[in-house]
């Protein structure tokens, strides 16, 4: 079965990564480079990852920083609160 990619390129130039990868250039160029421990991570770290990730992408797009296709309509955006006073 041939495995689909999407071309992706950063300072140093293009590569070829998997179509259905949630990594991009960068990720795959520090994968090949600096294969040191070769222990993968956490499944909690990965998911506490991605929820910043996704507090990112919510909080761009309520400031106008994101539109259209990358960040999802399926999230709701969330109630906007009173900031909170770090400087007690």
């Amino acid at each position: 079965m041939k495995e689909y990619t999407r071309l992706e390129s950063d300072s140093i130039g293009e590569m070829e990564i998997p179509e259905n990868a949630y990594y991009g250039v960068q990720s795959l160029r520090a994968r090949e480079n600096f294969p040191i421990t070769g222990a993968k991570l956490h499944p909690v770290f990965i998911k506490n990852l991605a929820r910043i990730k996704r507090a990112a992408a919510i909080t761009n797009r309520a400031i106008e920083m994101l539109c259209g296709k990358k960040v999802s309509s399926d999230y709701p955006m969330p109630s906007i609160r009173k900031p909170m006073n770090l400087m007690m």
